[in-house]
């Protein structure tokens, strides 16, 4: 599980680009979190080893204030830690002054990627543009390299210590507050404990939450998952299932998006993703290998993905289960329904229903392109399939959308071709 950290610096005036203090605040953006070789980056990531990533970035408006912000996506047993290295680093700019060879790298830096945008006659078209709007001199762009040249170390200890002040930002963290909310309200940083204000969903000041309730007595992760179990149509009845077929339809945008799943009690597995009638990728897994295919073309699984897929091949999880891997965390809240959170792995969490013991969401997280992303599937509106209740709803995070999948039909101890799986 993850959760994202945010440090925004809204600067207290409109600096212009043609003010001195826009070059040094450039190079001191970089110097923070500009890349990999930048100190959060270093710090957080190739040091501590808490994200896969962690930046900052410098936007400028000349119509309004400017920010600066520091940001990176951590993992929740260590919230509290990474809050007070990034403390750290931005007080270390502030009091501190930066390294010949960090202030040499930047430059360069700056210099190959102006060369390099000067190539598309688009951003020739926007320094145009923002020479004739933002009152700048005809020679700006021309003398940017050679006004960023001129930029000190003084020049950036100076802005650093006047726009870079801790004490001038605001930590705006967002995850599981389950979680991390209890390590964030005991960090003290700088001689004394910060403070933590409190907001719901949409912004507005809130109370403290309660995230956790008091379990019954007899509750436990086992007696959750048989519950879930014989809630569903019992034990006897869901091994019969050798085999399942599941297509579900989703709207994104106008396009229909189909998701065409077949499973065995072998661990075999088939998932056709199409839209408008194409399959766009497609995920085979048998006993012995697994492949996934993406627009014709064709990847192997290596044995940790093999490993994880023969997972999600299993048709009922909760039938094969290690009970001795599963922890009971707690009650909590999702949009009004209390559940009961059982964590599966340090990568899943799966919450029951406390009233009828329906499995209504799974939160799962992996790594995709140096980035730790949550997956997580809300499930709804349960019906029977030959005596078998199957949520006939489906919400799932497709990058920062929702999307709202309706089962359009489930099929059960169907009868596959050998070579399906191949």
């Amino acid at each position: 599980m993850q959760f994202n950290l945010k440090f925004p610096f809204y600067l207290l005036q409109r600096l212009q680009k043609n003010d001195p203090e826009y070059y040094p605040l450039l190079i001191a953006n970089q110097i923070l979190g500009g890349g990999a070789e930048a100190r959060l980056f270093l710090n957080l990531r190739e040091d501590k080893g808490y994200t896969y990533g962690s930046y900052s970035n410098y936007s400028f408006n000349h119509k309004t204030h400017s920010r600066l912000r520091a940001y990176a996506s951590v993992r929740n047993v260590v919230s509290d830690s990474s809050v007070v290295e990034l403390l750290n680093e931005i007080t270390k700019m502030s009091n501190e002054p930066v390294s010949d060879d960090e202030l040499n790298l930047v430059k360069k830096k700056y210099a190959g990627s102006l060369i390099r945008s000067m190539e598309q006659p688009s951003n020739i078209a926007n320094f145009a543009y923002n020479v004739k709007t933002q009152k700048l001199s005809k020679s700006f762009y021309n003398d940017l390299l050679k006004n960023i040249e001129k930029v000190s170390k003084e020049d950036i200890s100076s802005v650093s210590k006047k726009y870079l002040n801790p004490n001038n930002l605001r930590v705006i963290v967002t995850g599981k507050g389950s979680d991390v909310l209890k390590p964030l309200e005991n960090i003290e940083f700088g001689g004394r404990k910060l403070s933590v204000n409190y907001y719901d969903k949409y912004g507005n000041a809130c109370d403290r939450p309660e995230f956790s309730k008091p379990i019954s007595d007899g509750i436990t992760a086992k007696s959750v998952i048989n519950g879930y179990i014989k809630a569903i149509g019992g034990k006897d009845r869901l091994e019969e299932v050798k085999t399942k077929t599941t297509l579900l339809e989703a709207s994104m945008k106008g396009t229909t998006i189909q998701v065409l799943n077949k499973q065995t009690n072998k661990n075999q597995l088939l998932v056709e993703v199409s839209m408008m009638g194409n399959i766009m990728q497609k995920i085979v897994l048998n006993q012995t290998k697994g492949y996934n295919e993406t627009r014709g073309q064709k990847m192997e699984m290596k044995e940790n993905e093999l490993e994880e897929a023969r997972k999600d091949a299993i048709i009922f999880p909760e039938l094969e289960v290690n009970e001795e891997q599963i922890k009971l965390k707690g009650i909590v809240s999702l949009n009004g329904i209390d559940a009961y959170e059982i964590k599966w792995s340090d990568n899943k969490t799966v919450y029951y229903s406390t009233i009828n013991y329906y499995k209504v969401q799974e939160i799962e997280s992996s790594e995709i392109q140096g980035e730790l992303v949550n997956l997580t599937k809300i499930y709804s509106d349960y019906q029977a399939v030959e005596g078998i209740l199957f949520p006939q709803k489906t919400t799932q995070n497709m990058g920062s959308q929702l999307i709202n999948f309706k089962v359009s039909y489930i099929k059960l101890n169907d009868t596959f071709s050998r070579d399906l799986f191949e």
